[in-house]
């Protein structure tokens, strides 16, 4: 059973989770609003219940499974920003892949231009991930902002991600190597939030249906 004091930690939470997803809302992390499809996804509140940091692929497990209308291939988000997507569910806990795994690549975007890019994790610091596919001649600068490209049916578009931290052109590349900073703090996580995009499937066979049509 919950404390008072967690009560009123999630409620707190819950409301700033929905400034990420007001039309008209402004969030502490972000200078834009983001725009929530009503019609496209759920939200389910849970709570972490065993989380690692020190390894190259990081696994957190969660008190909501399928009992709760989780499934595989959810992403899930803190109060921050994003944490992973689930991977094993059972009635009523489920595994999730944190973004500190170097097996995970997200898709996102640079915020003030929405040019898109993947975070991949490089298995040091667990406050940072590395940004990667952008080239050079796009425009960047330390404290940019990052967030989810939404060119996927998992994470929709506009979760924060972090801010640029650093970055330097790679020897005999047109890319950069970015550092983000990301605005989860993976060492205190307990609140989460399981995003589930109702037409997950729909849009994943649409599109397996379009790939196979298109080779022939």
């Amino acid at each position: 059973m919950w404390t008072k004091n967690e009560n009123k930690i999630l409620t707190h939470q819950n409301t700033h989770l929905l400034n990420y997803i007001s039309n008209q809302g402004k969030s502490e992390i972000s200078t834009e609003p983001f725009t929530y499809d009503t019609k496209s996804f759920n939200f389910v509140n849970g709570l972490v219940i065993n989380n690692s940091t020190m390894w190259q692929k990081n696994i957190i497990s969660i008190n909501k499974g399928i009992s709760d209308g989780i499934t595989p291939n959810s992403a899930v988000i803190g109060p921050e920003g994003i944490i992973g997507i689930t991977f094993k569910c059972s009635p009523h806990f489920s595994t999730v892949v944190s973004i500190l795994n170097t097996s995970l690549k997200i898709g996102v975007a640079i915020k003030k231009n929405n040019f898109t890019g993947t975070i991949k994790w490089d298995g040091t610091d667990y406050r940072y991930t590395e940004l990667i596919d952008i080239p050079t001649h796009i425009k960047i600068a330390k404290g940019d902002t990052i967030i989810t490209s939404g060119y996927s049916a998992i994470f929709p578009y506009g979760i924060p991600v972090g801010r640029i931290s650093s970055y330097k052109n790679i020897t005999n590349s047109n890319f950069y190597n970015i550092r983000v900073k990301l605005f989860s703090d993976f060492r205190s996580l307990r609140h989460i939030y399981i995003i589930n995009n109702i037409y997950k499937e729909e849009i994943k066979e649409l599109e397996n249906a379009s790939k196979i049509d298109n080779e022939q």
